[in-house]
């Protein structure tokens, strides 16, 4: 099984503002904490949807 490993904090802001995005650390966060769960969510179905 693979493991991941989640961006930092420091990182993922820089991303946002890089496309346009000025956000807080609590909203980086938040989008962060939003990204992990569909990545879990669309990996989960993947596997659960193999023939």
């Amino acid at each position: 099984m693979m493991n991941f490993q989640e961006i930092k904090l420091d990182v993922a802001i820089r991303i946002l503002k890089n496309s346009g995005l000025n956000v807080s650390e609590e909203e980086a966060s938040e989008i962060l904490a939003l990204a992990h769960t569909f990545a879990k969510i669309t990996i989960k179905d993947f596997i659960l949807n193999q023939d």
